[in-house]
């Protein structure tokens, strides 16, 4: 084998890249169906937060009054008496609770609020777009004002926000009242509980979009909590504002600005060095999120070293936040699913050598992630397969999960192996036969999931085409020896028509039979022998 072996100098990175990304198996770019599954599972997770009943405990509840609980529920209970009582009477109850909403008396207008609020709350189906089509929002919103008793102020921010955490119409009906500016001005209020609903507010209005995430920012947004990002900040009120930054950097349609997010990195990394595990999930989705937007702020990631140091200790001090780990690991794989500046900037700041013990979390989502990232590494150059091939026993490690029982990890560990094929040289190839993993492949052409099974035929069809004709002899034989080539032969009758073609294609091009006689193989000619001839083999070679 000589140096001009196309199979040992393969192209360039950038037309590496650029080659993988276009191919439909590549895991550089993911499918709109994975990045559809993905937002959901974090929607899920970042659900706009609307505080409950009191019977359910929940992070909310350290925000009421504690001597006004009694009052509170058995405000609830008369109001709920009165509207099972008369059903049909709901909506006068409701238009005489907004009357009492304009009394000049300000006991009044407290329980008429409370009770507003306490209708927002209700667990099943609370008449949010009832109270908008009424015109309880305007008077709410009127109410916030430093004027405002405090106990009628605190609730009415309350309502607020659970109106806001609706549906966007509802959430459009309280920004087009004018509640984000007062809303924002109450950051600076002196009751700690206040401040914290009135975040909660905000941070329902910013989930719903990004026009209104930028009208919260034009409003003041970050002036006003920054100032919350210190050690002496009460813990509710720390993990309140953390929620909000995670939503400024989740809502898109737009993006948040570069500038926004060039002021907000450093306090996002502030909070994942937080003492509270809330807090750091907070701070790492937020980057997770930033790092699947446009690339000038994935740019912002990894143009300073301290953002990638700043989770460098993954997993070891977070074995057990399935959360904390799940966003460290999927901000890793946005960014290597990114530029070849991104991802030889987590190369570089060697989170390839703490792969392996990611795959060891007893986590099968961490896991399956984590084999996407090491996928994504080993989409790009052979410069950086071979970051992989230099952590010890890592391929073996990798090789492991072809033999698992969950569908998802197999089939991401074979996009490994398939990438690695693709893309690596010998050395890497051979490395992979090294660790043993022709018959993992073979023991998958039998299984019923036909998409495995067709990664396993174009990773078994590569394999081959990239080989030289020596090695690929051995290869075949490999192949043939676990059984693989049996397993071939029949998905020749497969039904589905890609199956069959790969089937075919493979069978016809690698293990054609010989054109000649068996007897020929074995002839020998002395003349020819004694001219340095070997007349043993079909293909003679010269002795000399």
């Amino acid at each position: 084998m000589n140096g001009s072996n196309p199979f040992l100098t393969p192209p360039s990175t950038a037309a590496c890249k650029a080659k993988y990304r276009s191919q439909e198996t590549s895991r550089k770019s993911q499918t709109p169906e994975d990045a559809r599954k993905r937002s959901e599972r974090r929607e899920e997770f970042l659900a706009k937060r609307r505080s409950g009943s009191f019977e359910t405990p929940n992070q909310q509840e350290n925000i009421i009054r504690k001597e006004s609980v009694s009052s509170y529920l058995a405000a609830f209970a008369e109001f709920q008496h009165e509207s099972s009582s008369a059903p049909a009477n709901s909506h006068a109850l409701l238009k005489g609770v907004l009357g009492k909403m304009k009394s000049t008396e300000p006991k009044e207008v407290f329980k008429a609020v409370q009770k507003v609020r306490l209708v927002t709350a209700l667990e099943e189906n609370p008449p949010l777009e009832l109270l908008v089509r009424m015109g309880f929002v305007r008077p709410l919103v009127s109410l916030l004002t430093p004027e405002t008793e405090k106990h009628t102020l605190f609730e009415a921010t309350w309502a607020l926000c659970n109106i806001a955490g609706g549906a966007s119409s509802n959430t459009l009906a309280v920004v087009a009242e004018g509640a984000l500016a007062p809303l924002i001005g109450l950051f600076g209020a002196a009751d700690p509980e206040l401040v914290g609903q009135a975040i909660w507010a905000v941070g329902n209005i910013v989930s719903d979009n990004g026009h209104f995430r930028n009208m919260a920012l034009d409003n003041g947004l970050l002036d006003s909590i920054f100032p919350f990002l210190k050690e002496d900040t009460s813990l509710a009120l720390a993990r309140s504002v953390s929620w909000l930054i995670v939503n400024i950097c989740r809502t898109r349609n737009p993006p948040p600005s570069v500038d926004v997010i060039e002021a907000l990195l450093p306090k996002i990394v502030w909070m994942v060095r937080h003492g509270d595990q809330l807090v750091r999930v907070d701070a790492v989705w937020s980057m997770a999120y930033l790092s699947d937007e446009p690339p000038e702020l994935a740019d912002l990631l990894v143009r300073d070293t301290v953002v990638l140091q700043s989770i460098a200790d993954i997993p070891d001090s977070n074995p057990d936040n399935v959360k904390f780990l799940m966003g460290a690991v999927r901000l890793l794989g946005n960014l290597l699913s990114g530029t070849d500046a991104h991802c030889d900037a987590v190369i570089r700041a060697d989170f390839v050598r703490r792969f392996p013990a990611l795959l060891q979390s007893n986590f099968k989502c961490v896991q399956r992630e984590t084999l996407m990232c090491v996928a994504n590494v080993a989409a790009g150059s052979a410069e950086q397969i071979q970051t992989i091939i230099d952590v010890p026993d890592f391929l073996i490690q990798i090789l492991a999960f072809l033999q698992n029982d969950n569908r998802a990890l197999v089939q991401e560990a074979l996009w490994v192996v398939s990438n690695v094929v693709q893309g690596g040289n010998l050395w890497q190839i051979t490395a992979l036969l090294d660790c043993g993993v022709v018959l993992p492949l073979c023991d998958h052409l039998s299984s019923r999931d036909v998409n495995l099974v067709k990664i396993v035929l174009e990773t078994v069809s590569d394999l081959l085409k990239r080989c030289p004709s020596d090695f690929m002899e051995q290869v075949c034989a490999t192949i043939e020896k676990c059984g693989g080539f049996a397993k071939i032969e029949l998905l020749q009758q497969h039904d589905n028509e890609i199956l069959c073609d790969l089937a075919y294609f493979i069978v016809d091009t690698f293990f054609k039979e010989d054109e000649y006689d068996q007897d020929d193989f074995f002839s020998w000619d002395p003349a020819a022998t004694a001219a340095g001839v070997d007349t043993r083999s079909p293909y003679f070679k010269s002795t000399q």
